[in-house]
């Protein structure tokens, strides 16, 4: 982490909470440094295959990562993974596609005048 200059976290919500995976790495990461996030600006987004797209592990890493030294900066959420994602082509829902834009506009606004 000490090594990137920002960070983009993606979360797949699976059962109200974080994955295996992701909360595995992170409980050894926050061994080695409690500030795992390091104060870098972060663009944090979830997803979840319901209509809630992944606002439950949102709602947690919201309040959870600043603890650990993120300053999420923006947020973006995708609901109906299945629905509104493509493999090949992205996100093909058009509303949540100009959302997505929007928000990475914004983030770049932050990057350039972080505080």
């Amino acid at each position: 982490m000490e090594d990137c200059d920002i960070i983009i976290c993606s979360l797949a919500e699976n059962n109200r909470s974080y994955s295996v995976a992701f909360k595995n790495t992170f409980d050894w990461a926050s061994r080695i440094n409690v500030k795992v996030f390091q104060n870098k600006l972060m663009f944090l987004m979830t997803t979840s295959p319901g209509g809630f797209g992944g606002g439950n592990v949102m709602a947690e890493a919201s309040k959870f990562f600043s603890q650990f030294g993120a300053g999420i900066k923006e947020v973006f959420s995708l609901p109906k993974f299945y629905e509104n994602f493509d493999v090949h082509n992205g996100v093909i829902n058009q509303e949540s596609l100009t959302e997505l834009n929007t928000k990475i506009e914004n983030f770049k606004i932050h990057l350039a005048n972080p505080y």
